[in-house]
């Protein structure tokens, strides 16, 4: 597998990449992972890597190589690519080390693109058989980001996405919007669906029961521009609303919640720092519901937060648009309102909030029943392996 994120680097997805490997693991395939220095989501190397240019080690039993990389999260479109180039040119160290392996396929993460580029190169040169597993459609995420401009530089983006998808076996996709667009760019392409799904919360069934007074809602991930979390802070009145917001998380917006926070005592918002994966289970239980808000919607994108909503039983408030609001309104695990229209989140907290225990349970049980069903985590593990055995 070869993956720009991988832990100890916190996010989405570092985890699906990890689960991925460790899944495929316990079924008996022979894993490697190839990845970069860890870096997010500060952009600076973690301590212990320092100085490196290749480490190998083993992250919980899966063997890791890594390679150098220029680490960034600038908003500067010059040293983000250089970033993302750097580790392309890094890995073509490994290059020697698969020919001697000669792995059955390699599994290649992208975006970024760049990588995904590289990744498929030394794959060719390995005479391996490519699969891509596309966690995000690039160029086009970008472009709805605003970070970046249609022209010259876009239509080359545009052919390497191509040039990955028609050298690829197969791909592995987040979502159905994903598949669609992989069809409509190389037709017939095959696909499978492949979400970050969490395990079943050992209080799935035990979580935190109704009252209207003493309503508790959380967020716990990343806290950057494209959550808009300070904004979410700014526009909702929770004291009003009678209901706690708790944040955990970090990111480019940090330090303005917390002044944020500071500035307006008893704005029953509550920052939090990051709690490890392994123990975020438990505080979940805690609260009556999560929200997940998303400012732009990004064609293809499938939040990773759904999956950990429904592994604790959560009702969700989704605020954004695409696959997952209409996942959440189809399977009834929450509500659901336009991004940035914070008239539409406030009330549908105040709904949810006052809907009664019956209606409340109702929407819980929903999360509860997918758990078990569509979004069962060892269900997908087990399609992921025999979808990769019919290319080994």
């Amino acid at each position: 597998i070869i993956s720009r994120f991988f832990p100890p680097e916190m996010g989405a997805a570092s985890v699906r990449i990890f689960n991925m490997a460790r899944e495929l693991q316990c079924r008996g395939f022979d894993i490697e992972v190839i990845t970069a220095m860890p870096n997010y989501p500060k952009g600076e190397i973690f301590e212990s890597y320092k100085g490196k240019v290749v480490h190998k080690e083993e992250v919980e039993g899966v063997p890791v190589l890594r390679y150098w990389l220029y680490p960034s999260v600038s908003r500067n479109p010059v040293l983000r690519l250089y970033s993302m180039i750097s580790f392309a040119m890094s890995m073509c160290m490994a290059l020697p080390h698969l020919w001697r392996r000669k792995p059955n396929f390699i599994v290649i993460n992208s975006p970024p693109i760049i990588v995904g580029f590289a990744g498929v190169m030394l794959a060719k040169l390995c005479g391996v058989h490519t699969i891509a597993n596309i966690s995000d459609i690039w160029p086009l995420s970008a472009l709805e980001l605003g970070a970046i401009k249609r022209g010259a530089f876009y239509s080359l983006l545009e052919q390497i996405e191509n040039f990955i998808y028609k050298n690829s076996s197969a791909c592995i996709t987040q979502s159905i919007e994903t598949a669609t667009h992989i069809d409509e760019r190389v037709p017939g392409k095959r696909t499978f669906l492949y979400r970050n799904l969490d395990r079943k919360s050992p209080y799935l069934e035990d979580g935190a029961r109704y009252d209207p007074n003493g309503f508790r809602i959380i967020y716990a991930g990343l806290l950057g521009v494209a959550q808009g979390i300070l904004e979410l802070c700014r526009n909702i009145d929770f004291r009003e609303l009678g209901v706690e917001f708790h944040i955990y998380g970090a990111g480019n917006e940090l330090k303005a919640i917390c002044d944020y926070i500071n500035s307006k005592p008893g704005c029953q918002v509550f920052l939090h720092e990051v709690v490890p994966k392994d123990q975020m289970q438990a505080i979940l239980s805690k609260f009556h519901a999560t929200i997940i808000p998303l400012r732009n919607h990004i064609h293809g994108a499938f939040p990773s937060k759904i999956s950990m909503a429904l592994s604790a039983g959560l009702p969700i408030l989704f605020s954004g648009g695409g696959e997952g609001a209409s996942i959440v309104e189809r399977y009834g695990f929450g509500l659901v309102s336009e991004a940035g229209d914070y008239t539409a989140v406030q009330k549908n907290i105040k709904l949810l909030k006052t809907m009664g225990r019956e209606q409340y349970e109702k929407i819980r049980n929903n999360c509860i029943r997918a758990c078990h069903t569509d979004f069962d985590y060892e269900r997908q593990a087990d399609r992921l392996y025999s979808f990769l055995m019919s290319h080994a």
